[in-house]
This record gives C-alpha cells, sequence and structure tokens, in this order.
C-alpha cells in the first residue's frame, strides 16, 4: 500500500468502517506471517487483533507514517513483545526456542549441533540475542530472572560455543 492512501485510510479509521476493514485485509495476514516464526501464531494473532483495536486510539494522535509496512509490524511486534513479557518464565520457552533452533538447523548445521549441547536456558539467551536481536536485559524480563543471571549464562555459553568450534 502507497504511504499516501496509508495515511489517508488511517486519518479515516474512526469515522469509516472501509477503512479500518481495508487496513486489516491488507495488513492482518502479513503480521501473523511475519511474527508467527518468532512469537509463535497464537500471539501474532493476539498482537494483530490488539493492534487494529488500538488502531482507532492511534488513528487520531498519529501523524503522517513514512514507512507504513514498517510501522504497522513495528507496532505488531512491541505489543506482542509486551504480551511476552508478562508471561511466567517458562510458558513458552520450549515453542520459541524450539522454532528458532529449526531455522538455525536449515542456515548454521555446524553451529545448530553445538547449540544442541547447551542447557535450555542458556541455547535460549543465545538465540534470542544473535538472531532474534534482543538485549540481555529484556531476556532477563521475558525469562523472569536477574539481568546478571542472564548476563552471566551468556558469557559462559559463549566459550562454550568458542570451545566446541575451534
Amino acid at each position: 500500500m502507497e504511504r499516501a492512501e496509508f495515511n489517508r485510510l488511517l486519518r479515516r479509521v474512526g469515522k469509516d468502517g472501509a477503512a479500518i476493514e481495508k487496513l486489516y485485509r491488507t495488513y492482518y495476514s502479513a503480521i501473523i506471517n511475519k511474527l508467527s516464526f518468532t512469537y509463535g501464531r497464537e500471539i501474532a494473532e493476539e498482537s494483530a487483533q490488539e493492534f487494529f483495536l488500538k488502531l482507532f486510539e492511534i488513528s487520531k494522535t498519529q501523524e503522517y507514517v513514512n514507512s507504513p509496512a514498517s510501522w504497522v509490524y513495528t507496532c505488531c511486534e512491541n505489543i506482542a513483545k509486551h504480551k511476552i513479557r508478562g508471561e511466567s518464565r517458562l510458558d513458552r520457552l520450549d515453542e520459541r526456542t524450539e522454532g528458532a533452533a529449526l531455522s538455525a538447523s536449515e542456515l548454521y548445521g555446524d553451529l545448530y549441533g553445538e547449540l544442541q549441547k547447551l542447557d535450555e536456558e542458556s541455547r535460549f539467551i543465545i538465540i534470542k540475542v544473535y538472531w532474534e536481536g534482543y538485549s540481555q536485559k529484556e531476556i532477563a524480563e521475558m525469562l523472569g530472572i536477574k539481568y546478571t543471571t542472564v548476563r552471566q549464562k551468556h558469557l559462559r555459553a559463549v566459550t562454550k560455543l568458542k570451545k566446541y568450534l575451534k
């Protein structure tokens, strides 16, 4: 969708049901596809739905959006991150680690094998830092543990991986 059309629809969201419907048809499935890999389908769907509900509020205050697709995906990803941060430590650990590790096996064969030698939490931390770009502080919030614990596990895991890959 072009920038001008997106902004025109965004301004009309609260006044015209067709505007929100067109935005929904354009972006909903793309949001689900983009977020499902990282956060799982359930979180992706919840985030997309919450985004479209919040769009009524956002449209009143949002000025001109220069990169519509990027803006939409970033908003949805932020919603997904907030949802995950609210979950308990191990609620979705297995599912998120497994999805990331599967793609890692396709892209980085040797490294994938070495990742499997790490304990589950260390593997999760490595995947989140290097594949998904989370900070150690964000990971500590996700897991509900201290930042220093994440930092220590990260350093130990990197040391083990270096040793394995020499």
